[in-house]
């Protein structure tokens, strides 16, 4: 929390790191799809406190389940970063 852009993506990669290489488990709050997208083997998405979906990334973050967590729609881009889906906040974005 709090960190500027680098030292979040030095984190991250610190972390997945010791993940990979030390078989270690970690569990990571993010707020960023985008940063869990790329760091992460699987993800777990909640919404109106329940459990929605968990798995991989492309799984979980689609567009329906950012709408119905978030309540905004968006566009899920698929070659951005191969195999990772990246979240794009869509033209009129908010649901009514």
């Amino acid at each position: 929390s709090g960190l500027d852009l680098r030292h979040q993506f030095e984190c991250l990669r610190q972390i997945q790191s010791l993940v990979h290489e030390k078989q270690f488990i970690a569990v990571v709050t993010l707020h960023d799809l985008n940063h869990a997208a790329m760091f992460a083997d699987r993800v777990a998405i909640l919404a109106k406190q329940r459990l929605l979906a968990v798995g991989p990334p492309v799984d979980v973050l689609t567009e329906q389940n950012v709408l119905e967590t978030f309540g905004i729609h968006v566009s899920i881009v698929h070659d951005i970063i191969p195999g990772k889906p990246f979240v794009v906040p869509a033209e009129g974005m908010l649901s009514k």
